[in-house]
């Protein structure tokens, strides 16, 4: 019975922390502004941006792709995919990463109570 307890206090702690989270989230409302307007802060005084590369950019120009171009997510995520050869390619591998991802859930979640029936029975 204890670990009936337990479990019940985790699963409540983790909605609520869940819950509030999304409280806060929703609750910080600000005008959408895209990246053209706004333009990157210059680097403070007596800080000069390194010259070198990093990791990221160099994976970006090895892979090909496209880390400057920015994406649409209406044409990526909306119900028709007008535009969704436009889109560069970073998002579109983001993209195929969610929909296995989310493949793999969904098959994970038959799966996993399957097998644990013939492993344990009922």
């Amino acid at each position: 019975m204890r670990s009936f307890r337990n479990a019940a206090v985790a699963g409540i702690s983790a909605v609520a922390i869940t819950l509030s989270s999304t409280a806060v989230a929703s609750a910080q409302t600000t005008d959408a502004v895209t990246v053209a307007e706004h333009p990157a802060a210059p680097a403070p005084e007596g800080k000069s941006k390194s010259k070198g590369s990093s990791p990221s950019s160099d994976a970006n120009e090895f892979l090909g792709l496209d880390g400057d171009q920015p994406a649409d997510g209406t044409a990526l995520f909306g119900s028709s995919k007008e535009g969704f050869g436009d889109q560069p390619s970073w998002a579109k591998l983001l993209y195929a990463g969610t929909v296995i991802t989310g493949v793999g859930a969904v098959l994970g979640a038959i799966i996993a109570p399957i097998y644990n029936f013939f492993t344990h029975g009922l």
